[in-house]
Order: C-alpha cells, then sequence, then structure tokens
C-alpha cells in the first residue's frame, strides 16, 4: 500500500505541500496521531506514520520509538490496537526493533488465537472472525513471519462468503460490504487461494462502482465513499481488471472516480470520508492517498 500511495503527489501535485502540513498538526503532543477527538490514539498513529512514509516526510524515529515503548505496560489491547502497534513498528528502520521485541510480539499475538485455530480481535474468544483472521495476517506479514495452518485461515474466511459472492462480517448473512470482501479477498490471495475460485466475489465487487465515480459500500449504498473506493482500487489492482470486456467503461469510470476524491477534498490537506462527512482525519487521508495512488499508476500505465 504504501508503495501505491507514493505515487499520489502525482495527482496531488502543488497541494502535496497542504498535505504534508495537514500531517504534521496531527502529530499529538503526547507522540503518535491524533483521533477525530483530538487525542493520541495508536490505531490513527499507524495511518499517519504511513502517509508521512508515502509523502518522503522528514520523520523522527527516536520520537516515534519512544511512543511506541510507551505501550510495553498495556496488555489490555484489542488485536485491531496491537495490530496497530505492530504496525508502526514495522514503519521504523529495522535497527529500532530487536530481535527480543520481535519475538515477544510474535508470542503475543497468540493470545487472539481462538479455540477454532483462527483469530478473532478479542483475545480467548471461542471461535474466529473472517476481519480477526485478516488483521493476524497482516500481523505476521509485519511481524516478518511465516503463515502456518494456511487452511484454517481460508475456511474462516470462506465462512462468510455469501451466496452473491460477497463477503459479509458474520455467518449467515445474505449480503457483505466492499471494505470486508476487499479484506477477505486481500488476505485470501496472500494465502495462496486461486484467484480463480473467486471470479463470483470480483465481479460483485466491480458491480459497486457507482456511475457518479467511486464505490458504494453495498448495494443500495445512497452515498459512494473514500473508504469502499481506495479499498476496492486495491483489490481490483491484483485481477488484471483492464482485461475485461468493460475495459474502457472501466477507464472512463478512473476519471469520474478522480473527480469524486476531488469533491471529497478540503482546502485544509486532507480529505472526507464521504459527502456527508464533516470532520478530517489520517485514516482517511490514508485511503485518499491509497486511492489516488492507483489511480496515477493506470494514469501511467
Amino acid at each position: 500500500m504504501i508503495r501505491v500511495g507514493k505515487l499520489a503527489p502525482l495527482l496531488l501535485e502543488d497541494a502535496t505541500e497542504l498535505v504534508q502540513s495537514f500531517l504534521l498538526s496531527q502529530i499529538s503532543p503526547e507522540g503518535g496521531m491524533k483521533n477525530r477527538a483530538g487525542q493520541s490514539d495508536l490505531y490513527y498513529s499507524f495511518f499517519g506514520l504511513e502517509c508521512m512514509i508515502m509523502l518522503d516526510m522528514e520523520i523522527d524515529y527516536d520520537q516515534w520509538s519512544s511512543y511506541l515503548i510507551s505501550f510495553d505496560d498495556d496488555s489490555e489491547k484489542d488485536l485491531i490496537h496491537f495490530s496497530s502497534l505492530v504496525r508502526c513498528w514495522a514503519n521504523l528502520p529495522e535497527n529500532y526493533i530487536s530481535e527480543e521485541r520481535r519475538s515477544y510480539f510474535a508470542q503475543s499475538l497468540k493470545q487472539y488465537s481462538s479455540a477454532d485455530g483462527s483469530y478473532n480481535t478479542i483475545a480467548g474468544s471461542e471461535k474466529g472472525t473472517a476481519y480477526g483472521c485478516f488483521v493476524a495476517l497482516d500481523t505476521l506479514r509485519n511481524l516478518g513471519l511465516g503463515i502456518h495452518q494456511r487452511d484454517v485461515f481460508t475456511q474462516a474466511l470462506l465462512r462468510v462468503q455469501t451466496p452473491c459472492g460477497s463477503f459479509a462480517i458474520d455467518e449467515g448473512m445474505t449480503s457483505g460490504t466492499v471494505p470486508t470482501t476487499c479484506a477477505a479477498l486481500v488476505a485470501l490471495n496472500v494465502l495462496g487461494y486461486p484467484l480463480e475460485k473467486m471470479a463470483a466475489s470480483y465481479e460483485w465487487l466491480n458491480k459497486q462502482r457507482c456511475p457518479q465515480g467511486g464505490f458504494w459500500a453495498f448495494a443500495g449504498a445512497p452515498l459512494q465513499d473514500l473508504l469502499s473506493t481506495a479499498t476496492a482500487l486495491h483489490t481490483l489492482s491484483s485481477y488484471e481488471v483492464e482485461t475485461w470486456e468493460n475495459a474502457e467503461i472501466f477507464q472512463a469510470h478512473d476519471e469520474l472516480t478522480l473527480d469524486f476524491i476531488d469533491s471529497l477534498w478540503v482546502n485544509k490537506g486532507s480529505f472526507y470520508a464521504h459527502w456527508s462527512d464533516e470532520q478530517l482525519d489520517v485514516e482517511y487521508l490514508f485511503y485518499a492517498l491509497l486511492a489516488l495512488g492507483h489511480l496515477a499508476q493506470k494514469k501511467s500505465s
């Protein structure tokens, strides 16, 4: 994601400096990045740090290291915040994280393994979830660890696939969302699950393109949104979308999507999540940079 996001300035052009200024304004005095309430937040911190890397900004790694070390004694984290912590460490230069700390994180990850062998976002759960597996896979990648029990991960993800091809949060649901479908498809791709077996899912994802640009979160959603747009563009990029019969239509949709993202731009250096949003944060800036990076990549290819 960072590699693609680095292409975003090709479309941001002069606005890149405004984005950099916004990011600097979001650094909390306590360390890390601010959430929407203006408080230092580990979850928002990895988004902000990766945005800074995407834009080749100067980063005080010693300050970031001190902030991350402050979480050493926090044993109450759920998998989301634990994964955010690991992802932040993974974005620091390699000499900042010791093998001892890496081993400690690898051991700590095991507490989120559920009784069925998969992963849940809550420690000590009886049953894993698709989202828990997705986050655990990302954490393993950031720790540089191999993936064991691939079948367990795969089955946990496939359990929440719906009849229409989308992926839902829980089993038994008849329809999923774009973000959950993208998370599942990315995870299955990492696990080496054959792409051809996921054709119906990619087709469903493609159908969530809004005629005005961007992607809906689900069939019948009232508005397209930045999260769904960015994750859909990222996921579809691995499926050679441009070779499909409607490639020209997709290319025209990319232009409309760029217009949609531009409509979310605020002259303070960031983007709203959707047309009804009224607050800026580093999470949705991350998704804007990811989406713009993919659009820039397609323009240059």
